[in-house]
């Protein structure tokens, strides 16, 4: 094995990629490349570090919107039986005077 930094950290690389896909743990891996584990650990974390974080991808679910007060038709019932129905563009200032009507006839 060439033992500069560099050939080190590639040969060291190839047993880490090696071992991801080997489905042994690291102790199984070690003992059939007659290997030191915490030494393996090491170059593990140390070539991690090194390396910038591989792009992922994750699925989003995106919910519909949920309808607002203003956006919902308001629905008055009386306990006499007769009912309004207030469209979605039905101001604040009408539903304000019919009220006020409705609680001057009462």
């Amino acid at each position: 094995m060439d033992t500069t930094p560099s050939s080190t950290a590639a040969w060291w690389q190839r047993h880490i990629e090696a071992h991801a896909s080997s489905g042994l743990s690291v102790a199984g891996y070690c003992a059939r490349h007659d290997l030191s584990p915490s030494t393996f650990y090491l170059w593990r974390r140390k070539l991690s570090a090194a390396s910038p974080p591989k792009a992922t991808f994750s699925e989003l679910f995106v919910e519909p919107p949920v309808a607002t007060a203003a956006a919902v038709p308001i629905e008055l019932h009386h306990p006499a039986g007769w009912r309004i129905c207030l469209g979605r563009n039905f101001s604040r200032a009408d539903l304000e005077r019919l009220l006020d009507t409705l609680q001057e006839r009462r």
